[in-house]
Parts: C-alpha cells; structure tokens; sequence
C-alpha cells in the first residue's frame, strides 16, 4: 500500500470498456482505470494533440487543490514529487491491516458502498487489529455522511429544494450498506411529492438514460439526440445545463 498519499490513475481513450477491461486482466494492471470512451476525459484535461500512436503517453496532475498541471511521462518521480505539495490522505493508512487495504483505498477514492458489507463485517471481528482498522474506516465514512446531511439541511433551509433532494439521493447511492439517519429517506419521500420538483426529477431520469446511451460507440448518437431533447424539454432545469455542458464537449453543441 501506498505510503505518501499520491495515486497513479490510468485513462484510456477512444477504446471500448470491454477491451480496456481484457488489457486490464492480461497485463495485471493494478492501477484504477478510467474509460475515457468519447475522449470527454482527455479534451477536459486539455490533451493537444490528441492520444494516438504518435502521442501515447501524458501526465496530468491533480493538485490537493483542484488544479489541473502538466506532468512528466518520462519521470513520474518528478511528477510524483509535485503532487505530493501539499496532500494528505483522508484516512491515514497507518494502522490499517492488510486484509483492509483494498476497502481503504476504495474509501479513499470515495467508492464507499463497494467495500460497505466487508468493513461493516471487519468492524465485528474479534482480531482487534482488523476492528480497529474497521472502526477507523468507518469513522470516516459517517463523517462524510453527516457532511453531506448537513449540506441537505442547509439547502432546505434556504428554500433550494432540488439541490436538497439530490444530495438525499446520492446520500442513499454512495453510501448504501452502512447505516443512514431515518430522516434521509423520510425527507426524499417528502420531496419527491412536491410538485416543483417533478420536472426537475423527470428531466434528471432522461438525462441519466442520455449518459447511457453515450457510454457505447454504437449507441453514442442516440445519446447526443436525449441530450438535445432534454435543452428543448427542460430548459429550465440542472439537467438541461448537464446536457448542454456535456454536447459542447462532444463538439455537438450549438
């Protein structure tokens, strides 16, 4: 496991999940992988020229921060070295057993409800070692579910009905396996019946079926068209801004 709190991420783009996935399982790569399948990813990352044969390896830096920096496919040390200014784990590793490394890193990287059932059960086991190191994972994650909770109330208090809703939902996706406050799902019920949020709620559920469809190459142009009709529909909506957002970058836009 990784001692300084710097993570390799590997991109690919242009090539279907499927084969990025089989390339994955012969090479043994244990990086985490992100399939950039319309190049959205790289064009965002501000890649020029794009990756081809001719241009195959480049570094991007995410800083502590949120800026994007160039780095060194030639010298990951160096670049490496750059992004460990300022960085910090959110759970520091030390102390965890090795039987916890694959949950803290999926923790780590926010993927909480993937390891739910494993933490939850490591936090009941009798090594106390593995308890601990359950505990402190878990710790973590009702931090960030009180976090987000607590930015639901805000939201609600200052009349931002759909802002409030959604991070209710995502409440319930990211964090599903571990135990949640009673009033997350009372509230969404609650909202879900207000009548302001319904075109919000409908525009959103087409959005959704929009990305996708644009997730493969053969049904990509399917996926611009939702996303088309979702601008039209819904103008006034946080999806038909997504929509927007999302046909400039694919350089369908107006």
């Amino acid at each position: 496991m990784a001692k300084q709190p710097v993570i390799f991420i590997a991109v690919n783009s242009g090539t279907p999940p499927a084969q990025v996935a089989a390339y994955v399982r012969r090479h043994r790569i244990i990086w985490p992988v992100i399939v950039d399948v319309d190049r959205s990813f790289e064009r965002a990352c501000g890649i020029q020229p794009p990756v081809s044969l001719q241009n195959i390896w480049q570094v991007r830096i995410l800083t502590p921060d949120g800026r994007l920096l160039p780095g060194s496919a030639t010298n990951l040390e160096a670049s490496a070295q750059l992004a460990l200014q300022g960085a910090a784990w959110n759970v520091d590793p030390e102390g965890i057993p090795p039987s916890l490394h694959r949950a803290w890193q999926a923790i780590e990287f926010g993927r909480f409800s993937a390891v739910a059932k494993q933490v939850r059960k490591a936090a009941r086991s009798r090594d106390p070692a593995t308890r601990q190191g359950a505990e402190k994972l878990l710790n973590y994650v009702h931090q960030q579910i009180q976090q987000q909770l607590q930015q639901a109330q805000e939201a609600l208090q200052q009349g931002r009905k759909w802002t409030a809703y959604r991070l209710l939902e995502q409440l319930l996706e990211r964090f599903a396996g571990y135990e949640l406050p009673p009033q997350v799902r009372e509230q969404i019920k609650t909202l879900a019946r207000d009548p302001e949020l319904k075109t919000q709620r409908a525009a959103w559920r087409m959005l959704q079926k929009a990305q996708q469809l644009l997730r493969s190459p053969r049904t990509h142009r399917r996926g611009e068209a939702l996303l088309e009709r979702v601008v039209k529909q819904y103008p006034q909506t946080e999806a038909a801004q997504v929509a927007q957002q999302l046909l400039g970058s694919s350089g369908s836009g107006p």
